[in-house]
């Protein structure tokens, strides 16, 4: 299987925890490289839910934060070195989807303006430029997860990183 089902880049969802303990990846798992992935969505189909838009933002920084508790857990175990390379490009695109979150949250946190004119625009720009400085390290820690699956792969001998 290759690195798109495992990250749900081809539309489906991840395979659940207890499925994934099963799936045996080798140190040759291809993964296409962040800039082939720049265009490439995954929504799944919570994505268009009509629910509350304010619970189902913060429900997803929940799953957010279950799934990077559930991936530090999963990467202490033994014998998990073959999937380090997939895992890493996953944690590359993953950086990627959270610059463009921040992109929207920046979006929607600059342009609707409160009661409260000028006072607000210096609080507008203080806030864009929090969050446009988060982006921009969230850009960084990507390339820096794709250097690090290109070297981890090199390790295992995989001819497609270089």
């Amino acid at each position: 299987m290759g690195l798109g089902h495992h990250c749900g880049l081809d539309g489906h969802a991840a395979p659940a925890a207890a499925d994934a303990a099963d799936t045996q990846l080798s140190a040759s798992t291809h993964v296409v490289p962040r800039t082939k992935l720049r265009g490439v969505a995954f929504h799944p189909a919570s994505a268009h839910s009509r629910r509350d838009p304010v619970n189902e933002l913060y429900d997803r920084a929940c799953e957010l934060l279950d799934a990077a508790q559930r991936l530090s857990a999963a990467a202490q175990r033994p014998g998990t070195a073959p999937a380090l390379p997939a895992t890493l490009g996953c944690i590359e695109t993953c950086l990627g989807a959270l610059h463009e979150s921040v992109n929207g949250i920046r979006s929607w946190a600059v342009e609707h303006p409160s009661s409260d004119g000028r006072a607000r625009s210096s609080r507008v720009r203080s806030v864009s430029a929090a969050l446009d400085a988060l982006g921009q390290e969230l850009d960084e820690a990507g390339g820096a997860a794709g250097a690090a699956r290109t070297t981890v792969a090199r390790l295992f001998g995989d001819d497609w990183a270089s």
